[in-house]
């Protein structure tokens, strides 16, 4: 989805959005930042709380992100809300541009896995994608599905649309995982826009880089395990 700088329009959409994609569904993922946008000083505590009163309502498990003020640092963070409206994950972004460096946004420290009734759960955030140790973390913690939350550049000094459109590929190969990629969309041109969703060997799922829209796949365990008896690349 696309993405303003006013939070309580931006719950609006996550909320309406959660309401007309519950039937059928037992995940739905958000961009990063699709709750706060760019704003770094507010408090969402509320607004976090009506997304998990609807993930309950809905009977939706639910990924998204927002900036958040932690003591005297600002992070980039993503959650994880299961379907009783419980939060079940906070994953901090370990690879901040260089302009959220700029504006005070502080690298995480861990990585979180949880083992859940859909398989074991990881989170990473655009730009970390690129970075191999950070799959192999979640990888050596077990992980089966991760969600990448991104708002990857399309344009400007971050012009990287060929890189995103071949790199959530070979991450899921490497680490024998599915992957969820969930870029946001930008009618200018911003961000790249190509959310995919992918098991180890296949492209699942794929957006246009020209619309807003909701893929969808369903994903296999069996069939992940089966993969990785056959490509030994994602053992540690």
């Amino acid at each position: 989805i696309g993405q303003t700088d006013d939070p309580e329009s931006n719950l609006r959409t996550l909320v309406g959005m959660m309401k007309t994609h519950s039937l059928g569904m037992d995940v739905l993922c958000f961009p990063e930042i699709s709750l706060s946008g760019q704003v770094k000083d507010h408090d969402l505590t509320a607004l976090h709380k009506e997304i998990q009163r609807q993930a309950g309502l809905t009977n939706l498990w639910v990924v998204y992100g927002a900036y958040a003020q932690r003591g005297n640092q600002v992070f980039n963070e993503a959650y994880i809300v299961d379907n009783r409206g419980r939060l079940r994950l906070t994953y901090q972004k370990h690879n901040p541009l260089r302009s959220e460096r700029e504006a005070g946004v502080s690298a995480g420290s861990e990585w979180p896995v949880i083992h859940t009734e859909l398989g074991n759960l990881g989170v990473v955030i655009c730009w970390d994608l690129a970075r191999p140790e950070n799959l192999r973390r979640l990888v050596a913690q077990g992980v089966e599905i991760v969600f990448c939350p991104s708002y990857w550049y399309g344009r400007g000094e971050f012009y990287t649309t060929d890189v995103i459109d071949r790199l959530p590929s070979a991450t899921a190969f490497q680490n024998q995982v599915y992957l969820v990629y969930c870029d946001a969309y930008t009618p200018n041109g911003e961000t790249a826009g190509l959310s995919k969703i992918l098991s180890p060997t296949y492209v699942l799922a794929a957006a246009r880089p020209d619309r807003e829209e909701v893929i969808t796949a369903s994903l296999d365990r069996q069939e992940l395990w089966r993969s990785r008896r056959l490509f030994n690349c994602w053992q540690i």
